[in-house]
């Protein structure tokens, strides 16, 4: 649900799109309808560093991309990745 609203918002900010925020890769842009909505979540601050009692809320998600999902959980998180500003990825 966090993920969806995440998505909502992102969308209402950017004309309607969903783009990874590092890589700024769009799907529908490069996959035509197939590509439409295809986005990943990923919470900024790794949950594994979350204390008991905090809750996930929409505004610490980054929408990206598969590859830097997977590589921001492998580790470093997804700050780590905001130096990135290439279209496509990495």
């Amino acid at each position: 649900m966090v993920v969806k609203k995440a998505k909502e918002r992102f969308a209402s900010r950017h004309g309607g799109r969903l783009f990874c925020e590092v890589c700024r890769i769009d799907f529908e842009v490069t996959y035509g309808t197939r590509g439409r909505g295809f986005i990943e979540g990923h919470h900024k601050r790794p949950v594994a560093e979350m204390k008991e009692g905090d809750e996930t809320r929409v505004a610490p998600f980054a929408l990206t991309c598969l590859v830097l999902g997977v590589l921001a959980s492998a580790g470093g998180g997804v700050e780590r990745w905001h130096g990135i500003r290439r279209n496509g990825h990495p």
